[in-house]
């Protein structure tokens, strides 16, 4: 169910608030951070061809940090601490504390 809600989306949020349609990879991207997939997640950061956002949102608002988050996978929250922009890293530390996940807080 939490895949196919991820998978459904279709909606990136600029940082001019215009609203676009995610790419094919930015659809990858929020995937396998949500599923906590790092070897996809790396692959997507480390792809200079792609067109990715990083900070590139689903439908719901959710950046891949914060799916990253909702699936607990340390590792892959650490690879995108130092790439993703600082309203990113504030949402998905509010969404740790909010769910009580003490050890991603610390990191």
């Amino acid at each position: 169910m939490y895949f196919t809600r991820v998978t459904l989306s279709t909606m990136s949020i600029s940082n001019d608030d215009d609203v676009m349609q995610l790419t094919d990879e930015e659809r990858v991207y929020l995937n396998a951070a949500a599923m906590g997939d790092v070897p996809i997640v790396r692959q997507s950061l480390d792809d200079e061809d792609a067109k990715l956002n990083i900070n590139c949102v689903d439908y719901m608002g959710r950046s891949a940090l914060h799916l990253a988050v909702d699936s607990e996978n340390l590792e892959a929250i650490e690879l995108l601490l130092g790439r993703v922009n600082f309203h990113a890293i504030e949402e998905a530390l509010l969404h740790a504390i909010s769910k009580v996940h003490t050890y991603i807080q610390r990191l």
